[in-house]
């Protein structure tokens, strides 16, 4: 454990000084033990989940390679199991992401160059599809900013230009779709891929808002029209980009709070040596998929999917 004690900033700058008593104690009975079908590790590892992924350490060379685990019952005294888990193959909830680009792909070529003024469009669904929710993300440097507004799936096309109703008649509902419709007309984006997933989720019960989810078996294809749910057999796996150490399926684990991650959340991270790093599913996929056309083998790693790229 980490118990931080300080003044703010300005206080400390008047050379100010506080009296305080500190009392330290750990309570509350430890978590039950599971069997290892509910609470399986990765083979020789204490983790639930672990991957070799690209990084940069402060003041290192780029290209770099960090390795990252987690133990997921390490979340269970701050979070609750996200109650749709249960609907996916490894036990969390598959996702539908319909990405749209300009015909001369100019969302991906943004993430590309690591432009820190981009945002990118997609249509996401869940099991079953009778909902299809339009997400405009934004990245301003470091600070991801995402809106939504959710729409019957049968109205998906014209709901895209602004031309159908919301399903929450709410002003941010209202003005998200416009947004969403006018950079639609001003960037003429159309489909270009979609990308499938298992998510896992974990939410917070401390914070007014804090996920971590893990996500399993990525995978893309290109899009047909405004089909959201894709082929059965034209998907392919994008694994190669992160594979290593023998994983069947990486898994990509992601942090997503208000503002500012909370204490237990930071504690974690530090406690398992995670570095943050970026991956981009839309990007990855459109390489491995060029990959694909060119009559390429997957990659090994991710240095080897941007090998050749023009």
């Amino acid at each position: 454990y980490v118990v931080q004690v300080y003044l703010m900033r300005n206080a400390a700058r008047r050379n100010e000084s506080a009296k305080y008593t500190l009392d330290l104690a750990v309570t509350g009975p430890p978590l039950p033990s599971l069997p290892a079908s509910q609470d399986a590790l990765v083979a020789g590892t204490r983790f639930h989940a672990t991957a070799d992924v690209p990084c940069q350490r402060l003041g290192g060379t780029a290209g770099a390679s960090c390795k990252a685990g987690v133990i997921r019952r390490a979340l269970l005294p701050w979070c609750a199991v996200d109650p749709h888990n249960a609907d996916g193959e490894s036990g969390g909830y598959p996702i539908f992401s319909l990405y749209l680009d300009t015909p001369d792909m100019r969302f991906h070529e943004a993430k590309l160059r690591d432009d820190p003024e981009r945002f990118k469009l997609r249509v996401r669904s869940y099991a079953g599809g009778k909902v299809a929710n339009l997400e405009i993300k934004r990245k301003h440097k470091e600070v991801i900013l995402k809106s939504r507004v959710a729409v019957a799936a049968a109205d998906l096309e014209e709901a895209v230009y602004g031309g159908a109703r919301p399903i929450y008649d709410e002003p941010d509902q209202w003005q998200t779709l416009e947004g969403f419709g006018r950079l639609m007309y001003e960037t003429g984006a159309r489909p270009q891929n979609i990308v499938r997933y298992e998510r896992e989720a974990f939410v917070s019960e401390v914070d007014e808002y804090a996920r971590v989810t893990f996500d399993r078996r990525v995978c893309v294809q290109p899009a047909d029209g405004w089909s959201m749910q894709g082929y059965a057999n034209e998907w392919t796996m994008v694994d190669g980009a992160w594979h290593d150490n023998g994983l069947d399926s990486p898994v990509v684990l992601e942090v997503k709070c208000e503002w500012r991650m909370p204490n237990w959340l930071q504690v974690i991270l530090r406690r398992y040596e995670l570095e943050v790093c970026g991956f981009s599913k839309y990007s990855t996929g459109v390489e491995v998929l060029r990959r694909h056309e060119r009559g390429l083998d997957q990659p090994a790693n991710r240095e080897e999917l941007y090998e050749g790229d023009g």
